[in-house]
């Protein structure tokens, strides 16, 4: 179904050089860059008015006795022409572009756009790999933005030490970790996987010395590949990773 648009959007007189009506000089409508003639109409209805119109004693647009406004068929380009009473041509226009219709079945098709790209609805935001916050939601672990990562700066306390005693168990996954129990010596805690820039804090407030292990592949302070320190009770470290495999023991 055609839509039809004002060519102009209020009534308009047309004069000549003296500021004289432009009585029965007249417009021909033609299909862009072509000599086909096309139908011009008085209203959004699409009531034509044929492929030219005559302009009253005012210089105005007149059909059935009535001054009106242009419309056009907007999916059409359009050259318009503007003759004097004796036919001969004032201007003829350039090409008027047709013009992109928005009728229903678009405006359902952005509707169903809006429904799918709704960054309300959980599901839509996870299936684009999102996060969303609403004020309801807390990040619970590390995010990485290109070569950036957000530290998790969470706090874990009451942690209990593993007594396998064996490098991956008891492992930490906060910013700060606070060992509450060490029953034995050497009991473990694992570090996180290094990544550079990272830091984590690690209390020992357990009443044995506290075995800290690295994750696996990886080293602390220069230490052994996998090797562990040791964290004396009482004691808390600042760690921090200067590469992708060692943590250093900043204080």
């Amino acid at each position: 179904m055609a839509t039809y648009i004002p060519l102009y959007n209020l009534p308009i007189q047309f004069v000549d050089a003296a500021g004289m009506p432009r009585t029965a000089a007249y417009f021909e409508f033609y299909d862009a860059g072509t000599a086909n003639p096309q139908d011009l109409f008085s209203d959004d209805t699409g009531t034509s008015i044929g492929i030219a119109i005559t302009l009253n004693s005012l210089g105005m647009p007149e059909s059935g006795g009535n001054t009106i406004t242009l419309f056009r068929d907007q999916s059409k380009a359009l050259k318009v022409r503007f003759l004097d009473a004796d036919g001969a041509t004032i201007f003829t226009s350039g090409s008027i572009p047709a013009v992109a219709s928005f009728d229903s079945a678009s405006s359902t098709k952005l509707a169903t756009i809006e429904t799918n790209a709704d960054v309300t609805d959980a599901a839509n935001v996870a299936a684009a790999g999102a996060y969303m916050v609403d004020g309801s939601k807390t990040l619970t672990a590390d995010v990485t933005m290109g070569a950036t990562k957000f530290l998790n700066l969470s706090v874990t306390a009451g942690i209990t030490a593993s007594v396998t005693q064996t490098q991956g168990e008891g492992l930490l996954t906060s910013g700060v970790n606070e060992i509450s129990v060490c029953a034995n010596t050497n009991d473990v805690a694992t570090m996180p996987a290094a990544l550079t820039g990272r830091m984590v804090v690690v209390i020992n407030n357990g009443a044995e010395t506290l075995q800290l292990f690295p994750a696996s592949g990886e080293t602390h302070n220069g230490a052994a590949v996998d090797a562990s320190i040791t964290m004396l009770t009482g004691v808390s470290g600042l760690f921090m990773c200067f590469n992708s495999t060692t943590w250093a023991l900043i204080g």
